[in-house]
């Protein structure tokens, strides 16, 4: 398999991106539910979404 992208994403091993994942599994959550009272359920998606792709595009490119 040939992973497409380079950089950071290909250096790091599977399991570190396994324990990334599993912080921001928690993490996002935590946030959106001190944050729901101020932008909405709609506003609160929108702004997990771009958070992860502010944090995850600069990886693959």
């Amino acid at each position: 398999m040939v992973a497409l992208g380079g950089g950071l994403a290909n250096a790091l091993p599977p399991h570190v991106w396994f324990c990334v994942s599993a912080v921001f599994h928690y993490l996002g959550p935590a946030f959106a539910v001190l944050l729901f009272d101020q932008v909405g359920v709609l506003g609160m998606a929108w702004l997990r979404i771009a958070t992860a792709a502010l944090i995850f595009a600069p990886l693959t490119r």
